[in-house]
């Protein structure tokens, strides 16, 4: 929730002629889509260093099962998203949005 407000106050609301329209910080967005495509390959080297990865098996990626670290960024990001969206709307309705 923290970083959804953070993100809120990065983001830049306008009111053009055809509309109200909102522009969210660049580098936050990049920098949450890099955690999730990091995390990615480190649970690839993960699955290798297991010698698992060969066999493919459900039960070899069960063996390893999600931790914290596979779970994390991945509820980070949906939950800074839901957040933001929800405080971009209730900014827009209290007028807030009209710059």
């Amino acid at each position: 929730m923290g970083l959804a407000g953070w993100g809120l106050k990065l983001t830049r609301f306008e009111r053009t002629a055809q509309g109200h329209f909102y522009t969210p910080n660049t580098y936050l967005g990049l920098t949450l889509i890099a955690v999730l495509i990091i995390r990615l390959p480190g649970r690839l080297f993960q699955l290798q260093a297991a010698g698992q990865l060969r066999t493919a098996s459900p039960q070899a990626y069960a063996a390893l099962g999600p931790g914290p670290l596979a779970r994390g960024p991945l509820f980070v990001i949906i939950g800074y998203y839901v957040c933001s969206e929800r405080g971009v709307l209730r900014l827009s309705r209290a007028g807030r949005a009209s710059a």
